[in-house]
């Protein structure tokens, strides 16, 4: 069975293409991997509220510590995942590094850049965008 709804392994493929395209503007790309990978690793097109992100980012969170993840890293994918509910861009803090670091600009960054990807369909080919929206009703 072929899926065309959105929020499937083709969602994640096109997001981990661009993701390969761009990884050097990424500060810590392997990180990002990681919240595409798990970003909708739990998904139920009919709850409407962030639990489908809350239980994806649990989700990732005990996966990363049971393979001996940095905790700092794994904090900064549970916020990028967290974030992919509303797109609003989480401030340094939430990302668990102090503003004033180093790491600071480029976790922010990342993360920003994780959700335009994230949303990168909405700025497709028409075919393409057609299809999403065809696989969107559907979903939902």
């Amino acid at each position: 069975m072929h899926f065309f709804w959105y929020h499937s392994l083709s969602h994640v493929d096109s997001l981990v293409r661009l993701l390969a395209a761009h990884r050097a503007k990424f500060s810590d790309p392997k990180a990002v991997e990681a919240a595409i990978w798990f970003h909708n690793a739990i998904y139920n097109s009919r709850d409407k509220s962030p639990a489908n992100e809350a239980a994806s980012a649990e989700l990732a969170v005990k996966h990363l510590r049971d393979t001996g993840v940095d905790e700092a890293r794994i904090e900064r994918i549970r916020v990028m995942i967290l974030a992919t509910a509303t797109h609003i861009v989480p401030t340094a803090e939430e990302l668990g590094v102090t503003s004033t670091s180093d790491d600071a600009g480029g976790a922010v960054r990342d993360a920003a850049m994780l959700l335009d990807i994230d949303l990168s369909i909405l700025g497709a080919e028409e075919a393409e965008f057609n299809k999403y929206e065809r696989g969107a009703r559907k979903e939902y």
